[in-house]
């Protein structure tokens, strides 16, 4: 299926003389158009497969650009981060009712590598306890899905960095 598309940290256009020599002896490349652009988001708005994808991305890497693969529904996410922070503030119950003991503090943003933010919206809630435990880190790091709505598992984290280990 081509559903996917590429994110770039920053502008980046397909003439760039870097891949000049590639356009023309690359197959995935030479199906492309040399006139691409990253949009305000930092999307080129390729539909590609998910291979044709980690190729392109690691082909932008070796040259430079911060650039990974993305599954295009992400590009049309409505959730809005307000929302976002309501579900993890539901979580975060959660977290509390398991975790007796710990004193959670209101959510605040959480930074994260500029990719994730194109996927989920992070939060980040400090715990003076755990802190003083010695616990690292020292608090609930809670990333919702931009897609789903969901809270995004060890696992799901994990999945979204195996691209960027693929390539590499």
């Amino acid at each position: 299926m081509k559903n996917y598309d590429i994110c770039c940290s920053r502008e980046f256009s397909f003439s760039d003389a870097r891949l000049s020599r590639i356009f023309s002896v690359d197959p995935v490349f030479s199906s492309m158009e040399k006139n691409l652009r990253t949009d305000d988001n930092g999307f080129l708005g390729l539909s590609i497969t998910q291979l044709e994808a980690l190729w392109v991305t690691k082909v932008l890497r070796k040259i430079g650009v911060e650039a990974y693969p993305i599954c295009n529904k992400y590009r049309l996410s409505s959730l809005r981060k307000d929302e976002a922070r309501d579900i993890a503030k539901n979580h975060l119950v959660k977290i509390q009712k398991e975790t007796v003991g710990f004193d959670f503090q209101e959510l605040q943003d959480a930074p994260a590598a500029w990719w994730i933010d194109k996927i989920a919206f992070c939060f980040f809630s400090k715990s003076e306890k755990m802190a003083l435990d010695d616990i690292s880190p020292p608090g609930v790091i809670v990333c919702v899905d931009r897609m789903n709505f969901t809270v995004m598992e060890k696992e799901d984290l994990l999945y979204a960095e195996l691209p960027i280990m693929l390539i590499e």
